[in-house]
């Protein structure tokens, strides 16, 4: 059988120039080559009264402090690294759960999973409350409690925080546990509280969703990735 050799179809000199453009604009960006990674670490660790330090890209720098205090009424914050104050957690402002009465502080939002943490998220700065439990916070002088974490099961912080000046956002999973026997000899009422797993976007600026454990590899955007690629392809072939 006799075989047709086919010409590539030449595009117009003005189409060229533009898909050149946008092909170096692309390159110039990184878009064609960057590829965003999950980075996921699996624990289980107790939050002590003397505060847990989450480092979540492992360099030895706390990133943020979770404290837990388990006396008397009790409460629980996290508060970013004092070396970098711009690290910030996802949350809002500060209620009560019964007389739904504004307080001046700033509340940590217990996640559920799949929540998108990214540019678009709400981050508060400085340190949140996840809860507290407050005595005579209404006319009557009941205990009433603020925050979303208390006794919640297992729920997620979504986070903000810098490599080398670059944003990066994550998000930590945090658990009660109710049974004597996961916590050691630190009980509060028969339970605890522990770190069971975070994770990190490596690619700057790439949103994460809360939970994601596996590496999600792809050019950013693909679109444009895949139209740097292919005309840098073409022109290598002229």
């Amino acid at each position: 059988m006799k075989r047709t050799s086919r010409k590539p179809s030449n595009l117009s000199e003005s189409l060229q120039r533009h898909l050149n453009v946008y092909a170096l604009a692309a390159i110039a960006a990184g878009v064609g080559t960057a590829q965003a990674k999950v980075i996921y670490t699996k624990t289980d660790k107790r939050i002590p009264a003397g505060g847990y330090h989450l480092t979540l890209n492992k360099n030895g720098v706390p990133d943020f402090t979770i404290y837990w205090n388990f006396n008397g009424y009790g409460y629980m914050l996290i508060e970013p690294s004092k070396k970098e104050h711009s690290n910030m957690v996802v949350g809002g402002a500060l209620y009560s759960n019964r007389s739904h009465h504004k307080f001046d502080s700033y509340a940590a939002y217990a996640l559920s999973s799949g929540a998108s943490v990214g540019e678009s998220a709400k981050f508060q700065p400085k340190h949140s409350v996840m809860y507290e439990r407050i005595f005579s916070c209404t006319p009557n002088g009941s205990v009433c409690t603020v925050g979303q974490w208390f006794r919640t099961g297992s729920k997620y912080l979504g986070l903000m925080f810098h490599i080398k000046g670059a944003v990066h956002y994550g998000w930590a999973r945090i658990s009660w546990y109710p049974n004597h026997s996961s916590c050691g000899n630190q009980v509060f009422k028969g339970g605890c509280y522990k770190v069971t797993g975070y994770a990190y976007e490596s690619v700057a600026g790439q949103s994460i969703m809360t939970g994601q454990t596996e590496d999600d590899v792809r050019p950013e955007p693909s679109s444009l990735g895949a139209l740097a690629a292919g005309v840098a392809g073409r022109n290598e072939r002229k």
